[in-house]
């Protein structure tokens, strides 16, 4: 007797899917109804075990390491300071940080490390006047200062204006024509503030003694200093004719239209030990101390007070003798007073704990 396989025809196949299909459903609902049970016999109140204790050990080790993490952003950017941005280390290895003052323009500041150094200049020094004496003593705790004198753009940001007499210089020169109440203005407007003259001939000197932050200073002629040429423009560089009496006050416009010259895009010089730029020539930078304040404390104590009638500028400018483009070289100039030789740059003190 022969057995023949006997095929499946398409009915038993689609029968036999079914069942196979039944059986995952029946599966399925018995996993539902012990999940449903659990839940409900926890709902009665009953005993339920307990979630898994965090490892102590691996939670100190996150805690550790986020810390660290937290160090290292630090490191390389530098401690937060309210109202700035930081941006890093510069080549000179100081933290900078940037303003932001809209559309797209950014002011950019340098944290200066505290320190004392000796103010002043010694009678050694060539080109040094009367008011310089005696060299002093000062400490300066740590603070930010511009890296550059303020330009036209970030002025014209700010005030919604350019003052500046050498605008075809472009808006990288710095902004002159301004005067002390006026950078002061735009100091509140941004939250910053303009820097005590302690604090401007700390940071232009870097750390050095000398009458320049590259060494000692060769005066020629009352009007030329050759070491100046690397880090300033002033009156030996700057493309100055003299036409008439420049020393004579006031000085009047014709004078300065007689004298062939003006400012230049800020950081083409060569910057000092800290990285910044013409701190020593360019324009003269207005400082926060009044008269009566500088000629009464000998220690340039920091002060903020408005009752002087006249201020402290600091640097020489782009029309200056060589003699009158050192560290330590200062003046005063009335407060409503402005020039196409005057512009300034500003500083902060950050937050301290």
């Amino acid at each position: 007797m022969t057995v023949r396989p006997t095929s499946l025809g398409g009915a038993a196949l689609a029968a036999a899917a079914g069942f196979v299909g039944l059986w995952f459903a029946w599966q399925a609902t018995q996993g539902t109804g012990v999940t449903d049970s659990r839940a409900s016999h926890a709902s009665r109140g009953a005993d339920v075990a307990p979630a898994p204790t965090p490892d102590a050990a691996l939670i100190e080790r996150l805690r550790r390491e986020a810390e660290q993490r937290e160090v290292e952003r630090r490191e390389r950017s530098g401690p937060d300071i309210a109202g700035l941005v930081a941006v890093g280390k510069s080549p000179q290895g100081l933290y900078e940080y940037e303003k932001d003052l809209g559309n797209g323009v950014k002011l950019r500041l340098v944290l200066i490390p505290a320190g004392t150094f000796m103010m002043g200049s010694p009678e050694s020094e060539q080109g040094r006047e009367s008011g310089e004496s005696p060299p002093h003593p000062v400490s300066v705790p740590s603070f930010l200062m511009g890296k550059y004198e303020v330009t036209q753009g970030e002025w014209q940001a700010v005030m919604g204006g350019n003052p500046a007499h050498f605008r075809h210089a472009g808006v990288d020169a710095p902004v002159e024509r301004v005067n002390w109440d006026e950078c002061r203005d735009f100091c509140d407007r941004i939250g910053l503030r303009l820097p005590t003259e302690a604090e401007w001939e700390y940071a232009c000197r870097a750390g050095t003694t000398t009458a320049i932050y590259t060494g000692h200073l060769t005066i020629q002629g009352d009007m030329n200093g050759p070491e100046l040429d690397n880090i300033a423009w002033y009156g030996g560089n700057s493309g100055v004719t003299y036409m008439g009496a420049w020393d004579s006050f006031p000085w009047r416009e014709k004078q300065h239209e007689r004298a062939r010259g003006g400012t230049h895009p800020i950081g083409q010089k060569m910057p000092n030990a800290w990285g910044l730029y013409d701190t020593l020539g360019n324009v003269r930078e207005w400082c926060e101390d009044a008269l009566a304040e500088r000629r009464i404390h000998l220690g340039y104590t920091v002060l903020t007070s408005r009752d002087g009638v006249a201020h402290v500028f600091r640097g020489g400018s782009w029309g200056d003798r060589a003699r009158h483009v050192r560290a330590a070289y200062d003046g005063l100039y009335f407060e409503a007073l402005w020039l196409h030789t005057l512009g300034f740059r500003v500083a902060l003190s950050p937050a301290r704990p």
